[in-house]
């Protein structure tokens, strides 16, 4: 396996095109097992299953009787959505995944061992050309497959799950660091795949939208299934999975974009008249945040009041730490707290552990240190603004290098803290995010 860098690529899609004549009829899967793709080893026992992931985080499953027909070097990109803390779907708790297996399906008439790269966009356009610059895709990882069954000749079709163990890559959800955060526009990421060992090959078909789970907040369909909506019918549809393809390359299909003539609903579960333009694909993730940067976001925060989350973020500059909230109810007070330890997993609430000190007046911890006064309130547009003169930007807390006492110590290079806002919401109280600071 190779990870992959930074590639920049993709333009406006192009007018679809029917790929009807690449569709071939799929004969039932046989379950290879769990390849090992770091030690290129095996295991046939489900029981092994119960390690990976265990977060499900992509899930298009739904298959049909067809898989699509390709020659050898030809690489197919398909598209869906993976939901991040803030954005649309309500139960999406982080922003950033650390993912360690996926499950696909696929039929090959290889007479040797079948051989395929997998590459993974955290950011991507739907149906566009990876190669054009005009628009800015993020590729994450690169997963290069060797040694999987084949078909000795004529179709054989297998349905097995990919361990990346310790070679996993992180994938920022909504549309990654091309288009951070969820604004409705440009949130999918992109997966393709190329199958590069002799003859023809291709995955089977995937996702039924009318007669699957749709979640809250998806544009188009799908997300059953899945961690953040784990309902589902038969099977899943890929969030926001639209009904198109895009074809890198091909001797027999000319370079752009394609469907199967308009997926037409059949008596659901893949029974569709017409399939739908998507593949197999399940994706798995860790619990925890998969985060490569200095501050990572480490719990979700309830809703408040006013119907909205309050969103904590940290910008570090060496020791220099500052933090912003927002999206907190209009005109209530808070203080910033801080700690070495965690408390996860945690949806809402305090999710600090260990001992923790409040940035706040008149406590034993923080007396006779005015740096340590962080208390505020939040505008109309719920914005927390510094009412301490401890913040440069007059937002926020510049958080000073001493701990207050309750901790004692001082942050600098090689430190590690947990903060969170705590604030009054009526005659209630609540908390922020969690952000999660290495020095």
């Amino acid at each position: 396996m190779t990870l992959g860098a930074l590639v920049l690529g993709a333009s406006s899609a192009a007018a679809q095109q029917d790929a009807s004549g690449q569709l071939a009829r799929a004969e039932s899967a046989r379950n290879a097992g769990i390849y090992h793709a770091d030690t290129g080893t095996w295991t046939r026992s489900k029981q092994s299953q119960l390690g990976l992931g265990p977060s499900a985080i992509y899930r298009n499953d739904v298959a049909s009787s067809y898989f699509f027909s390709t020659d050898t070097g030809v690489e197919v990109v398909d598209n869906g959505r993976i939901p991040t803390l803030g954005g649309s779907v309500a139960g999406a708790d982080r922003t950033e995944y650390r993912v360690n297996a996926f499950d696909f399906m696929y039929c090959t008439d290889s007479v040797g061992a079948t051989e395929v790269t997998f590459r993974f966009y955290e950011s991507y356009v739907a149906c566009t050309d990876l190669e054009d610059t005009s628009v800015c895709n993020q590729l994450s990882g690169t997963v290069n497959l060797a040694g999987l069954p084949g078909g000795a000749g004529s179709f054989s079709c297998w349905t097995l799950t990919i361990d990346l163990g310790d070679d996993g890559f992180d994938l920022e959800g909504d549309g990654g660091a091309c288009a951070p955060g969820f604004d409705g526009t440009a949130d999918d990421f992109g997966w393709s795949y190329e199958f590069t060992s002799d003859g023809m090959a291709g995955l089977f078909l995937s996702g039924d939208p009318d007669n699957t789970i749709s979640v809250a907040g998806a544009s188009l369909h799908g997300g059953g299934g899945t961690y953040y909506e784990p309902m589902q019918t038969c099977a899943s549809t890929g969030l926001d999975t639209q009904d198109l393809f895009w074809v890198e390359e091909d001797g027999a299909l000319p370079e752009g974009c394609y469907f199967f003539g308009g997926y037409l609903a059949g008596a659901g579960c893949g029974m569709a008249m017409t399939p739908f333009a998507s593949f197999t694909m399940t994706l798995y993730a860790e619990d925890a945040e998969g985060c490569d940067g200095p501050v990572c976001e480490t719990c979700t925060a309830n809703v408040n009041s006013q119907g909205g989350t309050v969103l904590l973020d940290g910008m570090l500059s060496g020791s220099d730490l500052h933090l912003e909230a927002n999206g907190g109810p209009s005109g209530e007070m808070g203080y910033f707290l801080v700690s070495l330890e965690n408390s996860l997993p945690a949806t809402g609430g305090l999710c600090l552990g260990g001992s923790i000190a409040r940035y706040a007046p008149g406590t034993a911890a923080t007396s006779g240190n005015p740096s340590f006064n962080s208390l505020g309130s939040f505008d109309a547009a719920g914005i927390f603004q510094n009412m301490s003169g401890t913040s440069t930007s007059g937002t926020g807390f510049d958080v000073p290098t001493a701990l207050p006492n309750r901790i004692g110590g001082s942050l600098g290079a090689g430190s590690r803290a947990y903060f969170q806002l705590w604030y009054r919401d009526g005659m209630d109280t609540a908390f922020s995010s969690a952000v999660d600071v290495s020095f």
